[in-house]
């Protein structure tokens, strides 16, 4: 029986940064990657190497996730669970449409606690684990023209907080990351299309820059270890200073 961590989103950005950062860590442990864009995460799993493992789900979708992570674990331990799947929609409330507003939800929250539920059936059966979540510090204050992001952000504290409390009889830790701006493919997506001010806001981090996608890996893989063994329900921010400058 060999030890695995899932991480979903993992096709690029922090996911795939923590699946580097998980492997680099264990000589043993085996990655999953998950992400809806199947060229993409294939590609991450074929750099990672013979360890990682590319698998193409929609994690919106309750039985597809279910009859995914099963058929993929297929008799070894799943130790941890990686929520790392998200996107973005930046609009002013009033022109929000459905879609936009269901297109976020869906895949933080959705995508968030259908992972968790099919991980924690299995972990429960091998004698518990971990799993990290994605808060963002977007969760915490007024943002203009980020407001599905921002109440999605928020939920998944809850959800974390509610899951650890639940679980911890199972063995089950669950916690989650909320980073300042990070560095991936989605922020410079932004930047080059005029979404946001990239200067502007790493102007707003103590530090004076957005983080890099390793940095917040280096957070996740703690929290999924041992040595966070007693850390269940929290939120840990890592944002450069964001919160403390605001």
């Amino acid at each position: 029986m060999n030890d695995v961590v899932i991480v979903t989103g993992a096709a690029s950005g922090i996911g795939r940064a923590v699946a580097e950062v998980v492997l680099a860590r264990s000589a043993t442990v085996g990655v999953l990657l998950i992400d809806q864009n199947a060229d993409g995460v294939h590609e991450a799993a074929a750099t990672l190497g013979d360890r990682a493992t590319a698998l193409a789900c929609d994690v919106t979708d309750q039985k597809a996730v279910s009859a995914t992570v099963s058929s993929a674990i297929d008799g070894d331990r799943l130790i941890g669970l990686v929520n790392a799947a998200g996107n973005h929609r930046a609009k002013p409330s009033l022109e929000l449409s459905p879609d936009d507003w269901h297109s976020v939800l869906d895949v933080h929250l959705d995508g968030t606690l259908y992972p968790s539920q099919a991980a924690a059936r299995l972990m429960i059966a091998t004698g518990g684990g971990s799993i990290v979540n994605f808060s963002s510090v977007a969760a915490s204050f007024g943002w203009p023209n980020r407001l599905a992001y921002s109440v999605a952000k928020a939920a998944i504290g809850a959800l974390t907080r509610t899951l650890a409390v639940e679980w911890a009889e199972y063995a089950i830790r669950v916690n989650a990351v909320a980073p300042g701006y990070v560095n991936t493919p989605m922020i410079r997506r932004a930047a080059e299309e005029g979404v946001i001010d990239a200067e502007a806001i790493a102007e707003r981090h103590a530090v004076k820059r957005f983080a890099e996608p390793s940095e917040i890996a280096e957070v996740v893989e703690f929290l999924l270890s041992e040595r966070a063994s007693f850390m269940t329900g929290e939120v840990v921010t890592v944002d450069g200073g964001f919160s403390a400058k605001r």
